[in-house]
């Protein structure tokens, strides 16, 4: 049996099929994510943990890296998945569920203590009861609404609806739609989520138009 260093993985045997390994564990403190489901940097967090035995499985990968070569099968990925699915707050499960279920390619973050500073570019929401209908606004977070340009004869101030805003009138404002990415509040003033404005429409079924207030 070749040995390796403990922070890797043990092998068996080599077999053409299939690697038998004995043990394994899946990132201990590498808990970031890229985009909402994928999963971030693997390398030197692939270390050994609990003695289980997996017995004969096909690997999930292989990455050479540095001089040791590891391998990541996959149960240690579907253990890995489950463990990240339950790191978001509830409110922001909820959205982020949401972009996964459109396969949008968003990102979803939490800002560090203390920062309130986005990423990128913010966009605002705003809800207005316009002659009886709920319109909801996204505009960029450091212009105002123009609400004349809302086409109500009444117009009122409204709580905005849960994401993706569903029955209700969307308007993305144009001015947005040349950025790379947009950012908005996921469930909490401490999380948000970046996507193209292009998925956004989509994904909240939003029509696009001038609603700012002229500078």
């Amino acid at each position: 049996m070749r040995r390796m260093r403990a922070r890797t993985l043990v092998l068996d045997e080599r077999r053409v099929d299939a690697l038998r390994a004995r043990f394994v564990r899946a990132l201990a403190d590498e808990r970031r994510i890229v985009r909402v489901e994928a999963l971030c940097r693997l390398g030197d967090t692939l270390v050994h943990g609990a003695k289980e035995r997996f017995g004969a499985c096909d690997p999930f990968f292989v990455l050479v890296h540095r001089r040791l070569p590891i391998v990541i099968t996959r149960a240690a990925v579907d253990r890995l998945r489950a463990s990240l699915q339950a790191v978001w707050p509830p409110t922001v499960e909820v959205i982020a569920a949401v972009f996964r279920a459109a396969g949008a390619d968003a990102r979803l973050e939490e800002l560090p203590p203390g920062e309130d500073e986005l990423p990128g570019l913010g966009v605002r929401v705003e809800a207005f009861d316009c002659d009886g209908r709920v319109v909801v606004a996204l505009v960029p977070a450091d212009r105002d609404v123009d609400v004349r340009k809302l086409g109500c004869d009444s117009v009122s101030p409204a709580d905005v609806p849960p994401f993706p805003f569903t029955g209700s009138k969307v308007v993305l404002d144009s001015s947005l739609l040349p950025e790379p990415t947009v950012w908005l509040e996921a469930g909490s003033e401490r999380h948000v989520v970046g996507v193209a404005p292009s998925q956004l429409l989509q994904i909240v079924d939003a029509q696009t138009g001038d609603l700012v207030v002229e500078a």
